[in-house]
């Protein structure tokens, strides 16, 4: 653990100083809207939410960072805390964009259309794309299409008029890539249309490292030099192509960012160690609060009738599902037909 002493500060060599960044985010969301029956004031929270970055060091900041990417799993699926976080991890994004030098970045106000960040300085635009998944989410990895559409990239770029377009970014959590390879990596080595692929790990490196803009910027220019072809073996393509990120992006050395990241992989194990940790407080919580109603219960009519109610929904819930789903996206007849 020294390593991430000497990298992110002592402090986070307490284990409660790790957990308090663990749960930063999901806290300050809890803190800033009490009420979910009302939808939040995004962009006031959003302004809320820089304040309290601005005054987190570099390493702090770098910490918060590696970890990221990760929707609670106690947030429902498309529920306004799960919006709300995700538009919280564009504005780390907005953030770590303004500390290495692209000072006019901006959070786009028109989310229809738009990328979710316009890193931009004096002369260059990059349009970024930032991806946040569940640890428990059905798949290991995600479909490329829900990643990566160059189309939605080339139009972005298309509005910035007065600046010099360097392409697109897609930020992403290092637990949710492909094991091997996979076509989308081929596409982030297809010359035509530039396109970087940063984890939230990374993003942390270049900012403590002090990989500035120009790095990124030369980058960007380079592209088609470092990927003259599209990589299109998929057991190979992942690994050849952050061999040329790390050889072309990280100046420092090869040796410094495999260091870095075996630090960077221990806290993200450790925070997926966290969730799982807590997920299992709350299972057993639940479980503790169902068993303390039904315990002081003396009517054995209505103990029967909770059983096989429960008993009932348990074994029923998927074919439920089905018959919800079919309703919903199907036509259905309001009865047999007569003859």
């Amino acid at each position: 653990m020294h390593y991430i002493g000497s990298l992110f500060g002592e402090a986070f060599l307490d284990k409660n100083k790790r957990i308090e960044s663990y749960d930063f985010i999901e806290k300050f969301i809890s803190e800033e809207h009490l009420d979910w029956s009302t939808p939040p004031d995004t962009l006031s929270v959003v302004d809320k939410f820089l304040d309290r970055l601005a005054k987190m060091g570099d390493q702090e900041f770098a910490f918060l960072l590696t970890h990221s990417g990760y929707i609670p799993e106690t947030y429902k699926a498309d529920s306004s805390q799960e919006t709300l976080y995700s538009k919280l991890i564009e504005t780390l994004i907005l953030e770590w964009a303004k500390r290495i030098g692209f000072e006019n970045s901006t959070l786009p106000r028109q989310k229809s259309s738009m990328e979710d960040i316009s890193i931009i300085d004096d002369t260059y635009v990059i349009v970024c794309d930032s991806k946040s998944f569940r640890l428990g989410r059905s798949q290991a990895a995600p479909n490329v299409k829900d990643v990566l559409k160059h189309a939605d990239i080339a139009k972005w770029l298309s509005a910035h008029h007065n600046h010099i377009r360097l392409g697109g970014l897609i930020t992403f959590p290092s637990q949710h890539d492909w094991k091997k390879g996979s076509d989308y990596y081929q596409y982030l080595t297809d010359t035509e249309s530039p396109t970087l692929s940063l984890y939230y790990e990374h993003l942390a490196y270049i900012l403590l490292f002090n990989i500035n803009k120009s790095a990124l910027i030369n980058f960007y220019k380079s592209h088609a030099d470092i990927f003259p072809e599209k990589i299109s073996n998929k057991l190979k393509n992942k690994q050849l192509y952050y061999e040329g990120l790390i050889e072309n992006l990280f100046s420092c050395g090869s040796d410094k960012w495999h260091i870095f990241d075996v630090s960077a992989q221990k806290i993200i194990s450790e925070m997926v160690y966290h969730t799982v940790y807590d997920l299992n407080n709350h299972i057993s919580h639940t479980k503790d609060l169902i068993s303390e109603k039904y315990r002081a219960e003396t009517d054995i009519n209505l103990l029967r009738k909770y059983v096989i109610e429960s008993e009932s929904r348990r074994a029923t819930e998927q074919l439920s599902q089905q018959t919800d789903r079919i309703s919903r996206f199907r036509t259905v007849a309001q009865d047999y037909h007569e003859e």
